[in-house]
């Protein structure tokens, strides 16, 4: 994996967060559209389900952005990709307040304000390629190395004693 994450591999990070929102959005259309359904006739739900066509683009525009995401993180770490996953939930603000009409209140905008601070938290602390904390280390004279690994075993004097 390169030292650095591909800027194609962070633009599928962000569409994959915007297709699999998109799906869940198509769900909420086609809910809105159909006659209340139960659990407990599971015929008729299956019925009512894969006969309504928002449904079923529902669930393939959700299973492409599951797909993208897969595609995504193959070129990036978790670590990496978090801050664009992150950065994803505005796109289900432009489906969710415009296109479904939903109303956010105080707490709901309070809640997007701090999930855009822990995408710029997130986005820092990646920092792409830099050490992350305990993962890696510099030594004064010589490359980054990865950190030694600590043992359950000696997690403590009494888990020390055990062999």
């Amino acid at each position: 994996m390169p030292d650095h994450p591909l800027p194609f591999h962070l633009v599928l990070a962000l569409l994959s967060t915007g297709l699999y929102f998109g799906g869940l959005a198509y769900f909420k259309l086609a809910a809105d559209g159909m006659p209340p359904l139960r659990g407990d006739r599971p015929h008729r739900l299956a019925a009512a389900l894969l006969g309504s066509r928002l449904w079923a683009t529902g669930a393939v525009v959700l299973g492409g952005g599951a797909t993208v995401q897969v595609a995504a993180l193959t070129g990036l770490t978790p670590v990496e990709a978090q801050p664009m996953f992150l950065a994803g939930l505005a796109v289900l603000l432009v489906f969710a307040v415009p296109i479904l009409g939903e109303r956010l209140g105080l707490r709901e905008w309070g809640c997007v304000l701090l999930l855009a601070a822990a995408t710029l938290l997130f986005a820092r602390d990646a920092s792409f390629g830099a050490p992350l904390g305990a993962a890696t280390f510099r030594t004064r004279r010589g490359p980054r190395r990865p950190a030694p690994r600590a043992s359950w075993r000696w997690c403590c004097p009494r888990c020390s004693r055990r062999r």
